[in-house]
């Protein structure tokens, strides 16, 4: 464990991960276990992972439209 962190944190990373892999009966189930254990709603994340791919490919040098756009 590492320092600073308590005990259920490493247990509910690795649920998150079993989770993730074998799936829920069905969406509110998923989405009330990852808000318990994320603290954020499902779509959010995604949203953000989504956001956060595209700054990486805009500042990796590929065409980003939002970047164009504010270009003169």
């Amino acid at each position: 464990m590492v320092m600073g962190t308590s005990h259920s944190e490493p247990i509910a990373k690795v649920r998150l991960e079993t989770a993730c892999r074998l799936g829920f009966a069905g969406p509110g189930s998923f989405s009330r276990s990852f808000m318990r254990l994320t603290r954020v709603q499902p779509i959010v994340h995604r949203r953000q992972r989504v956001a956060d791919m595209r700054e990486k490919r805009c500042d990796a040098g590929e065409r980003c439209p939002a970047k164009a756009a504010i270009a003169p």
